[in-house]
């Protein structure tokens, strides 16, 4: 079988678009079925992990970046980055 090329890959998705919907769209509902917060687990847990992040390395261990000036807000913003 030979290798597809970028653009061939491309078309094949937007030509069949209708169906990569219903796949993504399924495979979103499935995974998130049984949370107790459905698709927002989706954002929670990134924002979670941030929060940690933030609370270890900007408060607890007082990590900051060359010539950072604020607190941790901007620190978060930088390891969210």
């Amino acid at each position: 079988m030979q290798a597809l090329g970028i653009s061939e890959v491309v078309n094949s998705l937007i030509s069949n678009r209708a169906l990569v919907y219903q796949l993504t769209r399924r495979n979103i509902q499935i995974r998130f079925r049984g949370a107790a917060l459905g698709i927002l687990w989706s954002l929670v847990t990134p924002i979670l992990m941030l929060a940690m992040y933030t609370f270890v390395f900007g408060t607890i261990l007082k990590v900051r970046w060359i010539q950072q000036q604020g607190g941790n807000l901007e620190f978060a913003t930088i390891l969210f980055s």
